[in-house]
């Protein structure tokens, strides 16, 4: 009479012990597979519920769907990390994608990642149209901006034009006078004004030399944009090399080649405003220029910002030195 119940007993020591054998490989499978469920919360929940559960599960048939995912979720993870920067780093695609890790389960696994892959390729194509569309308003500009050129050289060449007729037509009225002139006059006369028309000439070849100097160097500056040529020309005007000393052109085009940020000439220009050799001393400009020039990183531009001010009490003067000896600069 009592071997029903043991026999039931035993039945039921049996099924207790595939069941924990089950929920042993399972674990075992968890811990294979720790590294990705960390990333995915969700997933991480429910196979630790299935861990856990008193309900009596087939862990065989468990496996089998649960070995998978976990292999398709970690293979996934890894092609995530692979994705290209351009994709990556998307606004909407990073939402969407740490949505979809936050999210994960096994019952949706599936469906997500078809869906991810889709996504992709939407972000991808979105960003392939933006770059075509602004690698053609650059191509536009370009345009735009070579017609502009042109124009302004067509310009330019219709002004040398009739410059040179209106040089013609005073030469040719110069020639006339000349003429009358030299009908006029009487023999002792005639040598006078001879030199003068020499030491005339002799000017207005040297006029014309400076003009011709003057018209190159600024059209170099002016049409290749380029800061070496203003910057050059801007210093030939306070020295008056091959052109007449201008303190006003020296200061529009130092000026104009320093807004171009190269940090020497900003600094260059900060120099002469300080010293005030070349023109008008100007204590703000100087500092002006010599802080954009400083702000730009060069330590040595830094130490002298700095020591401009040593004698004051400007904290300007403990930050630019502090700033030039952590480049290295210990002078």
């Amino acid at each position: 009479m009592n071997e029903q119940p043991q026999f039931d007993n035993y039945l039921n020591g049996l099924k207790q012990a595939a069941l924990e054998q089950g929920r042993g490989k399972l674990r075992a499978l968890a811990l294979t597979y720790q590294s990705s469920l960390q990333c995915f919360p969700a997933l991480q929940q429910e196979i630790d519920g299935l861990l856990q559960t008193e309900e009596t599960l087939d862990y065989e048939e468990l496996l089998k769907r649960v070995e998978p995912a976990l292999k398709q979720a970690t293979d996934w993870l890894f092609d995530v990390d692979r994705l290209p920067n351009e994709i990556a780093d998307d606004a909407e695609f990073s939402q969407y994608l740490n949505k979809m890790i936050a999210t994960l389960t096994l019952a949706n696994m599936g469906k997500s990642i078809q869906h991810f892959h889709g996504f992709q390729v939407d972000v991808k194509t979105k960003q392939e149209t933006l770059r075509r569309e602004q690698i053609e308003a650059q191509r536009r500009a370009e345009e735009a901006e070579r017609l502009r050129i042109e124009q302004e050289l067509k310009m330019q060449a219709e002004q040398e034009a009739n410059r040179l007729a209106e040089i013609k037509r005073q030469e040719e009225e110069a020639k006339r006078l000349q003429a009358e002139r030299a009908a006029q006059i009487n023999a002792e006369e005639d040598t006078k004004w001879k030199a003068e028309k020499e030491k005339a000439e002799q000017i207005k070849a040297e006029q014309e030399a400076k003009l011709k100097a003057e018209k190159e160097a600024k059209r170099l500056a002016e049409l290749e944009q380029d800061a070496e040529y203003q910057f050059a020309l801007g210093l030939r005007y306070t020295t008056g090399d091959g052109v007449d000393k201008d303190r006003e052109k020296a200061t529009y085009w130092l000026e104009k080649a320093a807004e171009q940020g190269k940090d020497s000439h900003q600094f260059e220009l900060g120099i002469l405003y300080f010293e005030g050799n070349c023109f008008q001393r100007d204590h703000k400009k100087a500092e002006y220029w010599l802080e954009k020039a400083a702000t730009q990183g060069n330590p040595e531009h830094q130490f002298i910002y700095g020591l401009g001010y040593i004698n004051s009490d400007n904290p300007k003067a403990l930050y630019w030195l502090e700033k030039s000896a952590n480049q290295g600069h210990l002078e």
